[in-house]
């Protein structure tokens, strides 16, 4: 084989290579971006409760596959027994602080970057988790009444 020839195939392998990797970068990137658009909505849904007198709707949101739970709650609260496990581990995070919804498993949300996020606005009661299927969110129950609590209530719909 002649120089030309090997020189072209090496080219031909780096070109391929090099738009290989630029596509995956791009995937992901589009897969943080749902995380971060599920965490906005369902902030724009706790602003939208938390300006009214009296608020109950469901939220239905979306997440990139792979992820399987997302867990609520404050980690002083007492988790629901189904759910300790989960609990659990994000209280063996050391770099977890002041957030109070998380995505399962970790790795799957940017490679742990966007995993955990601070809701303003809201009151949990307990520890849970709704479930992710096929990418949809199991349905939140959006509550708040202003005579009863000045927060917004998050349960499993």
């Amino acid at each position: 084989m002649s120089y030309g020839l090997i020189f072209s195939i090496i080219i031909i392998v780096a070109i391929l290579a090099v738009s290989f990797y630029a596509i995956n970068r791009f995937v992901n990137l589009s897969r943080c971006g749902e995380i971060g658009i599920f965490y906005d909505g369902l902030q724009d849904e706790i602003n939208r409760a938390w300006t009214s007198g009296v608020y109950e709707d469901r939220f239905d949101g979306t997440l990139p596959a792979g992820i399987e739970k997302v867990c609520f709650g404050e980690l002083s609260s007492t988790p629901i027994e189904a759910y300790s496990r989960y609990y659990e581990e994000i209280q063996d995070l050391e770099y977890v602080t002041g957030a109070n919804v998380f995505l399962f498993p970790t790795e799957k949300a940017c490679e742990g970057d966007l995993f955990s996020n601070k809701l303003e606005h809201v009151i949990f009661g307990e520890f849970f988790c709704a479930d992710v299927s096929k990418g949809e969110v199991e349905a939140l129950k959006i509550e708040f009444n202003d005579l009863e609590n000045p927060l917004v209530r998050i349960s499993l719909g």
